[in-house]
Formats: C-alpha cells, sequence, structure tokens
C-alpha cells in the first residue's frame, strides 16, 4: 500500500503532471491544467488518507476484538487464536519509519515517509498527524516493549537527513536542565513558581510570550524537563498525564519510565 504515497511523490506530484501532460500532446490553457492538478491531488490524497488511517484502526483494535497475543489451548497448547502483534508492529513501522523509494524509476532514489509532508493536501496532512500521534503515543492495546520501539522508530527517522519535516523531531522533546539556574537564565524566571503553584496540579506555566509549557522534576536523575504545548504536543501530553497521576489522581506508586525513553531517545539521536 506505501505505493501510493510512492506514485503521488514521484509519478504524479503537482510539479510534474503537467508536463508530463504536455509531453503526451495534451493541450490546455493554465486553469485547464490546473483543474487537472486538483484532481489528481484531491484523489491521491484521499488514497493514502485511507492508508494512514487503516494502518491506525490496525493498531487501535483492542484486544477485547482481537488479541495481540497468539492463544493457546490450556490442554493441548494447540493455536486457538492467531494474535496480530505482528499486524500491528507491521503497521506502526510502515507508517512512523522513513522509506526508499526504489520501485520506479531506478534513476530516482529517494525517501518517503507518510507524515512528513502535505503534498498539497491539508485533509491528507491533518489525518496523518493524527495517526501519528496515536502510534507513539500508545494509546492501544500491545506488549509493554512495543511503544518504546515506535518511539524509537520515530526519533530515529525524524533526524534522518532525508526526512522533510525538522520540526517534527521537537514532537518528542523535553528540555533537560541539570541546573535550574540554567532553566531560570533561558526562561528569563524560575518556572517553578508558577508551576509549582497549589492550585496548578498539572504544574503548567507560561514564559514571555504567552506559550504555555509544562514542568517536571525527575528526582532520581536530579533534572528540570519542561516541554511546549506548541511544539512539543507528544512530550507534553506525557509530562500532563504524568502530572495528573501524581497530583490529581493522587496514584500512590508510579514510575516515570515512559518520560525518560522519551527523553532518552530525543537526546541520542539529536
Amino acid at each position: 500500500m506505501r505505493r501510493f504515497l510512492n506514485l503521488w511523490a514521484i509519478d504524479w506530484n503537482s510539479s510534474d503532471i503537467q508536463n508530463d501532460l504536455i509531453l503526451l500532446g495534451v493541450e490546455g490553457d493554465q486553469l485547464f491544467f490546473d483543474n487537472i492538478l486538483y484532481e489528481f491531488r484531491e484523489e491521491l490524497g484521499q488514497a493514502n488518507r485511507l492508508i494512514g488511517n487503516f494502518y491506525k484502526a490496525i493498531l487501535q483494535q483492542s484486544a477485547a476484538e482481537r488479541s495481540y497475543a497468539t492463544k493457546f489451548d490450556n490442554f493441548y497448547g494447540d493455536v486457538t487464536q492467531q494474535g496480530i502483534i505482528l499486524d500491528k508492529y507491521y503497521a506502526m513501522m510502515l507508517f512512523i519509519g522513513i522509506w526508499p523509494v526504489d520501485d520506479y524509476d531506478q534513476n530516482i532514489y529517494s525517501y518517503r515517509s507518510f507524515h512528513e509532508s502535505s503534498f498539497g493536501n491539508n485533509l491528507f496532512y491533518s489525518d496523518m498527524q493524527d495517526v501519528t500521534s496515536s502510534m507513539i503515543g500508545g494509546q492501544y492495546d500491545v506488549y509493554p516493549w512495543f511503544v518504546p520501539t515506535a518511539v524509537l522508530l520515530f526519533s530515529q527517522d525524524t533526524h534522518d537527513v532525508m526526512f522533510g519535516d525538522k520540526a517534527k523531531q521537537k514532537w518528542i522533546e523535553m528540555r533537560r536542565y541539570d541546573r535550574a539556574a540554567d532553566m531560570v537564565e533561558v526562561f528569563g524566571f524560575d518556572p517553578r513558581d508558577q508551576a509549582l503553584a497549589v492550585d496548578n496540579p498539572y504544574q503548567t506555566f507560561q514564559d514571555a510570550k504567552g506559550d504555555t509549557w509544562i514542568y517536571y522534576y525527575m528526582a532520581d536523575r536530579n533534572v528540570h524537563l519542561v516541554a511546549s504545548k506548541n511544539w512539543n504536543p507528544t512530550a507534553f501530553k506525557i509530562l500532563w498525564d504524568q502530572n495528573e497521576s501524581i497530583n490529581v489522581n493522587k496514584v500512590s506508586y508510579l514510575d516515570d519510565y515512559t518520560i525518560k525513553y522519551y527523553l532518552d531517545f530525543y537526546e541520542y539521536f539529536n
């Protein structure tokens, strides 16, 4: 199914269609060609929206509907239901990863990912951002190793030189400050004055420009973490959920393993 994306990006992209049609002898004014470009863009955008949301549907299928784990007969050990963890794994890999385009013109060797560009179709881009957020956010039924793998792949491939949308790297970024004084120097004030207020359980604060940030102190590493709601949406949500569990839901025991692998994967590839 990825070939639909390759077809759009390489063969039928907006910059080449008009020239290809003219070489084939098609005649018309600019309005005629603009209408054709629009139709190609809309049709290919819809086709790739379906593919991206199909990958999401596989991942979001609950264990109650179809278990990700293979089930066995308790007595004989025979397989009674095949798990779909591999379906989920390949759906995640094919969507999140940046893959080579080598199945068309052998003179063209490029790399493409579903979530790196709009290709001129805003509905397609909006859907792909939603699918990406869902896949690295981890709200689905899988084995514990699965979501860290998705975040690792996302971090690795968004830092690849062939990945087009460099702002996507920042989705999982958490700014780390080993000293509180460094954080104060960057923001021009101590964010903890706002973040640690009694009536602020989610530990958010506003910077000088009015942008919303969130704060978290990782005690076992003695580091201060902050994430922007605008620039680091996935990291912001991870810290938000952590602060909610601690300060609102009053969870007695809670590790910060998720925060650590987000932080470590980003810093490793950055």
